[in-house]
């Protein structure tokens, strides 16, 4: 229809655009309006151009409104894993741009208005005013990351390349991730790893405290979480980054022989890079990225290449991180807000001193009676993957799911049920005819 609507008259073609927007924000092919845009934009640049931009911004508002349902449906056990996995990859995006969805929405109620009124009888009242934008304002939390209003430059061409690579981080950036229910938030975690339910307490406690004092942004302690192979202990740390909507880097310690990753390289080597915290808030455009420290209990290193360790030392103590020299930028960084999780299978490993800096928390291993959440989860990153709804996969064999929890209760590994279910898939697909719709 809106092809056709093109063909014809682009103007009407826009004006048909919001109002099925306005009529249907739920359905599927409406959510792709942004495309639907760019269409008009290349029938029409001059007309259409400026609109393509807004167009995501108002489908980002709309998402927004979604998470909120999404975590109304949660806190009810109502929502199924693959409306979380939508509701937080659409976080993710709407939480970045979210300063920007007002005035976006804005404009597009103006232009929803004189739609209406233009395709309105003219024997009938004239619409409604458009509701007043102030309404839908948020006020999002800024903190400045490099404590300089520009970057000392640099003669050689790498210089020059870094300057320009980071300078688009000078100046004030959000504070993303809002927890304006600490419970709901972990009683969500809970809900997908019941095993871990004691080790979220220290977790749900900040969150509270952090709530009270109005710092909705989410900002956790270092936290360390140690506990066996296979226990989860990785995808918990990920799954809380996405969840909050704030993107997180993860560092693979094990077998590490420097802390190059992590301390960044100084300027005038080749391929210097500044520290590896800097590189997360640029990946993820927010001053509180989280950062997975994987394994760190096999970090290597030595006095001469730098240990890693001894670089966490500085990143985890809240006064040294809000004043870290960056030896790449030749700047001081405030890294303080940046969220640090790591994992590790035992601790004798630590230096005292590193231990000291984290809220160390022991996670158990996750036996049978938690398959159905480990399940609910596997099965939604399954489909996820193979890019199907989760109806579309075959239905497993009872006998199958005995087995993979009697497997569960013997090693309490979320790594083996993970390749069981796949096998288990595998099987049953051979037997099923896919559905014509999946």
């Amino acid at each position: 229809m809106l092809r056709a609507a093109v063909a014809e008259d682009h103007q009407a073609a826009f004006r048909l655009a919001l109002l099925l927007l306005s009529e249907r924000p739920k359905t599927t092919v409406l959510r792709d309006l942004a495309a639907s845009w760019a269409l008009l934009a290349a029938h029409a640049p001059g007309l259409h151009g400026s609109r393509v931009g807004d167009a995501a911004d108002v489908l980002e508002e709309l998402h927004l409104n979604d998470l909120t349902e999404y975590r109304h449906k949660r806190r009810n056990r109502l929502a199924a894993p693959g409306e979380r996995a939508a509701a937080l990859r659409q976080a993710t995006i709407a939480e970045r741009y979210v300063d920007k969805a007002a005035p976006a929405l804005a404009r597009y109620r103006d232009d929803l208005k004189e739609a209406r009124e233009a395709d309105a009888p003219a024997d009938t009242e004239p619409a409604e005013p458009a509701p007043d934008a102030g309404a839908m304002t948020w006020d999002v939390p800024t903190k400045r990351v490099i404590q300089a209003d520009a970057l000392p430059g640099g003669h050689r061409f790498e210089d020059k390349r870094l300057i320009e690579e980071f300078k688009p981080l000078l100046g004030e950036l959000p504070l993303a991730g809002r927890v304006t229910d600490p419970d709901a938030f972990v009683d969500t975690l809970v809900g997908s790893f019941p095993w871990m339910a004691d080790a979220l307490t220290p977790m749900r406690d900040d969150l509270r405290l952090r709530t009270y004092a109005g710092l909705p942004w989410l900002h956790v302690r270092p936290l360390l979480l140690v506990g066996p192979p296979g226990s989860g202990k990785t995808i918990l740390a990920r799954r809380l980054f996405a969840q909050a909507g704030v993107g997180c880097d993860i560092l693979s310690a094990g077998g590490a022989s420097d802390n190059r990753h992590l301390q960044g390289t100084a300027r005038g080597w080749a391929g210097a890079q500044p520290c590896g915290a800097l590189r997360a808030v640029q990946h993820h455009s927010c001053a509180n990225p989280g950062i997975v420290v994987d394994e760190v209990d096999k970090a290597g290193g030595s006095a001469r290449n730098g240990r890693l360790q001894d670089t966490l030392l500085a990143m985890l103590e809240p006064g040294t991180a809000g004043a870290f020299y960056d030896e790449c930028l030749c700047v001081d960084l405030d890294l303080s807000s940046v969220n640090w999780v790591l994992t590790a299978n035992r601790t004798a490993g630590l230096a005292a001193p590193l231990k000291s800096r984290l809220t160390i928390v022991e996670v158990p291993a996750p036996a049978g009676r938690d398959l159905d959440a480990i399940m609910a989860d596997l099965i939604g990153d399954v489909a996820a993957e193979l890019g199907v709804r989760r109806a579309a996969l075959p239905t497993l064999d009872p006998s199958l799911l005995q087995a993979l929890q009697t497997d569960l209760d013997r090693h309490g590994d979320v790594r083996r049920v993970q390749r069981g279910l796949k096998r288990a898939l595998a099987q049953a697909a051979g037997r099923t005819r896919r559905p014509v719709d999946a």
